[in-house]
């Protein structure tokens, strides 16, 4: 864990730890120009790599981290900068005050009607439509409410940039770009590697985030639904006021295999 004090790149003053995974850390940091500006800086750690494989992850963290620099979209967090120091590699962030979906979850005490979430599910899905048709298209891969900001102006802003991955055939170097996801909202082809995955993976993600804000109630894990039989209650069961149709949206969403879901952010 850095220190705060510590010196990053000879220009970012790390000020304190804003969160931890297992995969490393992001920290508030101050630049030493530009008047003390606020950043978030993600850490993220190479372990039991070869020297090829180092290698090989090094260009290919400059290349996708280069990539997500180039995003231009409103709903996302700008990325600024990106570097390596001995075995850590850093994305440079802006800094987003605001609450999470999770924390304006908490705080209302109970599940949001659909009038409530729709002014946050529109600009979910144009988002996710934005980075699924990039070329090569990029996956984000850990959507859940703890991920989404909520600014005080009421923009929503896609946060944890760390483990988003472009969509590559054959692309087997960006693991230090990725995750397992989160259980309850990682689809079952998320837990078998990122070559498996597409962007109905995304979709799953969106579905669980959507039932659980509507239900107050995390779906069923993906490996349980299949190893346990769990099965999915429609959310109008737990939310007998959610209007026609969505159902059938989410459960669609939800769908354990990904040809049952819809094909694209589009049709969603």
């Amino acid at each position: 864990m850095l220190e705060p004090g510590t010196l990053l790149s000879s220009r970012y003053r790390i000020q304190s730890i804003l969160g931890q995974g297992g995969m490393g850390a992001v920290y508030l940091a101050t630049m030493e120009a530009l008047g003390g500006k606020k950043v978030a800086v993600k850490e993220m750690e190479l372990k039991g790599f070869s020297r090829e494989e180092l290698d090989q992850a090094v260009k290919q963290f400059n290349k996708e981290a280069s990539f997500l620099a180039n995003l231009d979209h409103p709903n996302l967090v700008q990325v600024t900068d990106f570097f390596i120091e001995g075995d850590k590699h850093y994305l440079v962030m802006a800094y987003v005050q605001g609450q999470t979906l999770q924390e304006k979850l908490r705080a209302h005490g109970k599940p949001f009607t659909w009038d409530m979430l729709k002014p946050y599910a529109e600009p979910l899905v144009d988002v996710l439509h934005y980075l699924h048709t990039q070329d090569p298209p990029i996956l984000f891969r850990d959507l859940k409410p703890s991920n989404i900001m909520i600014e005080e102006s009421g923009r929503l802003r896609l946060i944890d940039f760390g483990i988003a991955r472009t969509a590559q055939a054959g692309d087997k170097t960006s693991t230090f770009l990725q995750g397992t996801g989160t259980s309850g909202f990682s689809p079952i082809e998320q837990y078998g590697g990122a070559q498996s995955t597409d962007q109905r993976s995304d979709i799953y993600a969106l579905g669980a985030t959507l039932y659980y804000i509507l239900t107050g109630k995390i779906p069923p894990d993906a490996v349980a639904r299949i190893s346990q039989n769990k099965a999915l209650v429609p959310p109008s069961q737990l939310q007998p006021d959610l209007p026609p149709g969505v159902d059938d949206l989410l459960v669609k969403a939800l769908g354990l295999r990904q040809p049952d879901r819809q094909n694209s952010m589009a049709e969603f």
